[in-house]
């Protein structure tokens, strides 16, 4: 429900802006078709608090309207805000690209010239207004667009000057380290006995803790993380290739999926399994918004010089 719910926000941004702002729209159409929709809450967002000098007859109304949207950027009104989908759209765009609110606040605040009909006094307060509104636009257009972040793909073909930067850096930064954990269990157990607060892991190890009643809350650091995806596959030498394609289907079934995360609290492969999950289970595993999730995660890649890596790794762990 709440994923056909987010579909429809998106879909009613990209109409408006279709009908309302035809050359942004098309520019749009030259974007990966996976950061259309963020575009689209941005424009529809845009346009929205522009055209409240047109609806508002009078400045104070006007003004109501602009605070409306500074409480929604502020998460005041998040009951409201709910019922409208450039609401919705835009605050889903928030969080998957991390934009500025106080960027969107100053767009506002731009915008509240525009209800009193009065003159330009100086060329600066021109600059200012441009900045705060089509300026600014462009800039968290790029955002969405991830013109603001390097290619992730350079974390895994780093020069020797590169790498030697790294082993230093990760050398000094060695003794806020309680220990170089090896499995899951080992993790659970550190926060357990109090040895760590923080820590980088997955949802596993933070399932377990929930389970345990532990105090545990995990999140995706401004820079995006890292991550893979697990693949079950049927060998070219199995003598029993059947009975592996029946465990595969049994695998992939939505109620499977669904005991599958009960445990690991792993993404389900199968949107089905929304079905039986609750609506905070739902938001927990970013079922109400996978595409925003996957864009956030840098997927391993190969490594060139896997030699090289493991040597500044091997470096890192004997440094004392």
């Amino acid at each position: 429900m709440m994923a056909r719910v987010m579909q429809d926000a998106f879909s009613y941004c990209a109409e408006l802006v279709r009908n309302s702002d035809r050359d942004r729209f098309i520019a749009t159409l030259f974007a990966p078709a996976q950061r259309r929709g963020g575009l689209h809450a941005l424009y529809a967002f845009s346009l929205e608090v522009a055209r409240v000098r047109d609806l508002a007859r009078e400045a104070m109304p006007g003004e109501i309207r602009l605070q409306w949207w500074r409480e929604v950027l502020q998460r005041q009104r998040e009951g409201e805000a709910s019922s409208s989908p450039i609401a919705v759209a835009l605050l889903s765009t928030i969080e998957a690209y991390r934009l500025p609110v106080n960027a969107l606040l100053m767009l506002i605040e731009a915008r509240r010239f525009d209800l009193y009909n009065e003159p330009m006094v100086t060329i600066a307060q021109l600059e200012d207004y441009a900045i705060n509104t089509s300026s600014a636009l462009i800039d968290m257009a790029a955002q969405v667009l991830g013109y603001d972040k390097p290619d992730p793909s350079q974390l895994y073909n780093l020069t020797d000057d590169q790498l030697a930067a790294v082993r230093k850096k990760l050398i000094e930064l060695k003794p806020n380290v309680r220990k170089m954990w090896a499995t899951g269990g080992e993790l659970t157990n550190l926060f357990q006995n109090h040895e760590v607060v923080a820590a980088m892991g997955w949802p596993l190890m933070t399932n377990q803790l929930r389970q345990l009643h532990f105090p545990i809350g995990e999140t995706i650091p401004k820079e995006n993380t890292t991550g893979w995806i697990d693949h079950l596959m049927i060998s070219a030498g199995s003598s029993r290739k059947e009975l592996a394609t029946q465990f595969l289907e049994y695998m992939i079934e939505a109620q499977t999926q669904k005991k599958i995360t009960d445990v690991t609290h792993y993404t389900p492969a199968n949107p089905g399994a929304s079905q039986f999950l609750t609506l905070d289970e739902i938001k927990g595993l970013h079922l109400d918004n996978p595409d925003a999730y996957m864009q956030r995660i840098y997927f391993w890649q190969d490594v060139p010089r896997r030699a090289k890596y493991n040597e500044i790794w091997n470096e890192v762990k004997a440094a004392q």
